[in-house]
């Protein structure tokens, strides 16, 4: 009976100072707070434009939390003024929003919306890329190209043996010429 007391008491204890340990701030806290100013000038200082993408004096510059991206990340949304409505361009050319919904970006449009994020407890690292540019090379970019090309050559031989193997087997079930 005294073990099981025990046992009661020291799983309460460890629970007690496991949730002294961790911070303050839970994690719904988080990922619901905006940007810091504090984060926005770090991005804004660091980001590097992607090629074909104007200064950033050119673009409405967008920033809120993703609420996919996890550990907390900052996103900006840079959107050149012409893809936006006049009656809705705001007067800052720095606008923090709640979520990616209040924005109204259109996609692929090259580098006529530039997605930036930043993770401040990952890495000081701010990414940036044109829209339509995730997950695949760009074909004008000499290094995208090669990576279409590597991809490209193993399904191009793929496909010949495949030709051939059905030629091999088609010889082989055709009658014999008598």
């Amino acid at each position: 009976m005294h073990g099981t007391k025990l046992c009661s008491a020291s799983a309460t204890t460890l629970i007690a100072v496991l949730c002294a340990c961790l911070p303050r701030a839970s994690i719904a806290d988080e990922a619901s707070a905006r940007p810091t100013p504090a984060e926005i000038q770090h991005m804004e200082r660091h980001v590097p434009m992607p090629d074909g993408a104007g200064s950033k004096a050119e673009y409405v510059r967008y920033y809120f939390i993703s609420d996919t991206w996890k550990p907390r990340t900052i996103v900006g949304r840079y959107v050149e003024r012409h893809y936006l409505d006049p009656a809705k361009i705001p007067a800052e050319e720095i606008v923090v929003v709640e979520s990616e919904a209040d924005v109204d970006a259109p996609f692929d449009t090259g580098c006529g919306v530039i997605t930036v994020t930043y993770s401040p407890r990952e890495s000081t690292k701010v990414h940036a890329w044109c829209s339509g540019e995730v997950g695949l090379p760009s074909i004008s970019n000499p290094a995208g190209s090669i990576w279409l090309l590597l991809l490209a050559l193993p399904v191009a031989l793929l496909l010949v043996a495949f030709r051939r193997f059905l030629r091999w087997r088609d010889s082989r079930s055709a009658p014999p010429n008598g």
